[in-house]
C-alpha cells in the first residue's frame, strides 16, 4: 500500500482545530468514519495494491482471512510481493481490512495452475480448474498440491479505531492528504446543513480525487509487475 507520515491523531487535531469552530458537536469517531470511508473509497477505485496470501484446506473450502502461513511463497505465477519498489509504496502488509470474494484477483494452486473465476457455481464442465463463492468463502473445485493454493487479492487499508488511532499512519503520501481533507469539509458542511459549500467541496474532492488516481496509475506498473 502507499506509505504515509501522518497518523490519524496528527491529522483528526489537525481537522478539528479547523472545523470544531462552527461545529463543536462532531466527535472523533465521525472523524474515523469519514476517514474510514475515504480510505476504502480511494483503495477501491484509484488505489490498486496487491498482495498474495498462501492457504491450505482438505475441503476445497477456503477462508479468505485465515492465510496458511508454512511453506512460503516459493513458487512463480508471474508476480513476486517481494520485488524491490520504489520509495512510494511498501509491499504485502499485516495492516489490511478483512479481505473478501470480491477482492480476488487471481487464484493458483502451489504448482502454479491458474484457476478460473465462475459466475455459475459449481455447474462447469467437469475436470476444469476454476473457482466461486458459498457463504463468502472461496471454493476451488479440484484438490491438488496437499490442498495448498495461492491467491491475489486486492488491499485495503484496515478500520481506524479508537484503540489504533494514535499509531495509525495513514496510507497516503503527505501530497494527498487533501483528498480526504475536502470529504471531511464536505461531510462536515453537509451535516451543518450547508448545502452550497458541501457542494464546493465535494467538487474539489472529485478534482483531487482524480490527480490521486492519474498519479497512481503512472506507478501501477512499478508495482504490479
Amino acid at each position: 500500500m502507499l506509505i504515509g507520515n501522518v497518523t490519524v491523531k496528527e491529522f483528526v487535531d489537525e481537522m478539528t482545530d479547523e472545523i470544531d469552530v462552527s461545529l463543536p458537536q462532531i466527535k472523533k469517531k465521525q472523524y474515523y468514519d469519514w476517514i474510514n470511508a475515504e480510505l476504502f473509497h480511494i483503495y477501491s477505485s484509484a488505489v490498486r495494491c496487491i498482495g498474495v496470501n498462501q492457504y491450505k484446506t482438505s475441503t476445497l473450502m477456503i477462508d479468505l482471512n485465515k492465510p496458511y502461513l508454512g511453506d512460503g511463497l516459493d513458487f512463480d505465477i508471474g508476480f513476486d510481493p517481494y520485488d524491490p519498489i520504489k520509495p512510494e509504496f511498501e509491499n504485502c502488509s499485516e495492516d489490511i481490512d478483512t479481505i473478501m470474494y470480491e477482492d480476488i484477483c487471481k487464484v493458483f494452486s502451489l504448482t502454479g495452475n491458474e484457476y478460473a473465476r465462475s459466475t455459475y457455481g459449481s455447474l462447469m464442465a467437469k475436470g476444469n480448474r476454476f473457482y466461486y463463492k458459498v457463504n463468502g468463502k472461496l471454493v476451488v473445485n479440484l484438490y491438488e498440491s496437499d490442498g495448498i493454493y495461492k491467491v491475489m487479492f486486492y488491499m485495503r487499508p484496515k478500520k481506524i479505531t479508537e484503540e489504533n488511532a494514535e499509531e495509525y499512519i495513514i496510507p497516503l503520501p503527505d501530497g494527498f492528504l487533501d483528498v480526504i481533507r475536502a470529504r471531511i469539509r464536505m461531510e462536515a458542511f453537509m451535516l451543518a446543513g450547508n448545502v452550497s459549500m458541501a457542494n464546493a467541496w465535494s467538487d474539489q474532492h472529485i478534482l483531487l480525487f482524480e490527480e490521486l488516481k492519474k498519479w497512481y496509475a503512472q506507478r501501477e506498473a512499478d508495482y504490479i509487475r
